[in-house]
């Protein structure tokens, strides 16, 4: 058996010789790889070194052989780059078992099992396996810490290690220094390869007969993502959908992208308090980025504010066709009530968005508080949800804060609606900050996939305006004597000329006052009945939301019910908003009651 291992040997040390050795005599770097293949029914496991297999584990019962490969070639990569000698590598028994070290470190322990099949004893194998790991060690080595390719991002180093048994000086040559330059510390013995452009070079590393070289890509990022962000809401608690809104926000206006890449996220969650994302940035020519980013919800204190205007979307209602609905500014801290209101009429699916752009070259903060509702059939419960979901956020103030960097477009609501079916929604936005925006309604086939996206080329650099924009609010005040005739107060009835018909959107402050004349306690009700065809509708009357149901043509609903001291006079404020897919007009009656 003695015969046969050092025939073996032979063996190895020519095929070694033959394999390092290159075109013009040089000895290659020195690699350790693994691999795992099958023969005659055994699973093999291979550790190679400059290609040529010095080692293999077998099995028949399913053992990770795979893996022992593997580490152990880590193993002798790491001794590589310490230098360790031929003369190192000794047998030494440990108990029952046989066991390969490189001075003191453990190799590689052979098992039962691969020795059965190998046809020899444990000790046999360990014999064998040291003299091949020793013919890999007896030529004089160098050894780089990289298998494969190095990635170098433009305008950053990347240090690599290296080693060997070798007695003279490293050197390392780039073949373009313009896309890569390389440079030996020989004192920490690593080489330094920085990316100076996009491209790929080989970079060649020599220290006397030895000589390889690894090849070198260089890249520049995709963008840059921030690891931590913060999102700003409102309101007296934090809503996990509006922190959700608001964290998806602060994520993407807080990433930069490189021009022609783009971003995703993967796996928004909340976590305890916050909120985690695995963002990535990836383009073609560049080196793609991924980061889990934490977002930290922020609840900001928020004082309403009164909308100037109130811009409705809602011409035409049927909408055949993608196209901009809705176009309008929205100044430097204005603030601004949105209505949309919308059927499909097309013949294939469409997307109503919601849209801020930032056509400017300095960043936008908007407050945004509202919400949607639909798609659907029942355009007069869809503008009723709209509007209750509406009352509910601004009641309590909640929302969230937005920001919209230069160039960029916040897509704040995205309704994919198909054919045949409504939308219908109610928004307020503040501009906070010192930039003007831009407010659109858009159709369009299919939703974008993220809700920050670029501002699209267009024709001219004004953006033309669509004339749907109205007054937001409307005064109206109402007297009433309690044993007097019925006082009436008519809504949404469009009397002027200009006047947004049916008023949607438009809040009506209605103060009512009803004095008692008499010796003793009057009574009064405030009743609603549908003028205009059937309709829903929501009356904020004093700190109560109030909710009439669905409303016949000509039904009434009981609103309010308040008693009167003799001799005294009270008031009773009221604030309603015309509501989409009801129809309007509608009228209050203050009467007096039993």
């Amino acid at each position: 058996m003695a015969s046969r291992i050092r025939y073996s040997l032979i063996v190895l040390v020519s095929l070694w010789a033959g394999s390092v050795l290159g075109a013009h005599g040089h000895q290659d770097l020195l690699r350790f790889t693994s691999g795992v293949t099958s023969v005659r029914g055994m699973t093999v496991g291979e550790v190679m070194a400059n290609g040529n297999v010095i080692m293999r584990f077998r099995t028949t019962t399913g053992a990770p052989v795979g893996d022992r490969a593997r580490i152990v070639a880590q193993r002798l990569y790491q001794k590589a780059l310490e230098g360790i000698a031929a003369t190192q590598i000794v047998v030494a028994k440990e108990g029952s078992s046989v066991q390969i070290r490189a001075g003191e470190e453990l190799l590689v322990t052979p098992d039962t099992q691969t020795a059965r099949l190998s046809h020899c004893s444990r000790s046999q194998l360990a014999a064998q396996w040291a003299e091949h790991i020793a013919a890999v060690f007896a030529f004089p080595y160098l050894a780089v810490d990289l298998q494969g390719q190095l990635r170098v991002p433009v305008e950053e180093m990347r240090r690599i290690s290296y080693g060997g048994h070798i007695g003279e000086a490293v050197e390392a040559e780039s073949s373009d220094p313009e896309v890569a330059a390389v440079a030996v510390d020989a004192e920490r013995q690593v080489l330094i390869v920085t990316g100076k452009s996009s491209g790929e070079v080989d970079i060649t590393v020599s220290a006397g007969p030895v000589a390889g070289d690894f090849p070198v890509v260089c890249r520049r990022w995709a963008g840059h993502i921030n690891l931590l962000a913060e999102a700003e809401v409102t309101g007296p608690r934090i809503s996990p959908p509006i922190a959700q809104q608001a964290a998806l926000n602060a994520i993407l206006s807080d990433v930069s992208i490189a021009p022609g890449a783009r971003v995703s996220v993967e796996r928004l969650e909340q976590h305890d308090q916050r909120w985690r994302a695995t963002v990535q940035i990836a383009g073609q020519g560049y080196f793609t980025r991924r980061q889990e980013v934490i977002v930290r919800p922020k609840l900001l204190p928020w004082a309403q504010r009164s909308p100037a205007s109130v811009l409705v979307s809602n011409r035409p209602e049927k909408v055949s066709e993608p196209g901009v609905l809705l176009r309008q500014e929205l100044a430097a801290n204005q603030t601004s009530r949105v209505l949309w209101h919308h059927d499909n009429d097309s013949t294939g699916p469409l997307t109503f968005t919601v849209s801020l752009l930032n056509t400017t070259d300095e960043p936008g903060r908007v407050h945004l508080l509202g919400d949607t509702a639909g798609p659907g059939r029942d355009e007069i419960h869809l503008g009723h949800m709209a509007m209750y979901r509406f009352w509910q956020a601004l009641l309590d103030s909640a929302g969230y804060v937005a920001v919209i960097p230069p160039g960029k477009v916040w897509h704040l609501y995205q309704q994919p609606t198909p054919r045949g079916q409504l939308v219908s929604g109610l928004a307020q936005l503040t501009n906070v900050s010192s930039t003007p925006l831009v407010v659109e309604v858009t159709a369009q086939c299919r939703p974008f996939p993220l809700p920050l996206t670029a501002v699209e080329t267009r024709e001219t650099d004004e953006l033309p305006l669509t004339d749907f924009q109205y007054p937001a609010s409307r005064q109206l005040s109402a007297a009433h004597i309690v044993g007097g005739p019925w006082t009436f107060v008519h809504i949404g009835k469009g009397m002027a000329p200009d006047q947004l018909p049916g008023d949607y959107g438009v809040t009506y402050h209605i103060d009512v006052e009803v004095t008692n004349p008499l010796d003793e306690v009057g009574h009064c009700e405030i009743v609603v009945t549908a003028a205009g065809g059937a309709t829903r509708g929501l009356y904020l009357i004093g700190e109560r939301l109030v909710h009439t149901g669905l409303l016949r043509p000509n039904q009434e609903k009981l609103l309010y019910h308040h008693s009167v001291p003799a001799h005294s006079t009270t008031s009773i404020p009221i604030k309603t908003i015309p509501q989409s897919g009801s129809n309007y007009p509608v009228t209050l009656i203050v009467r007096s009651s039993r």
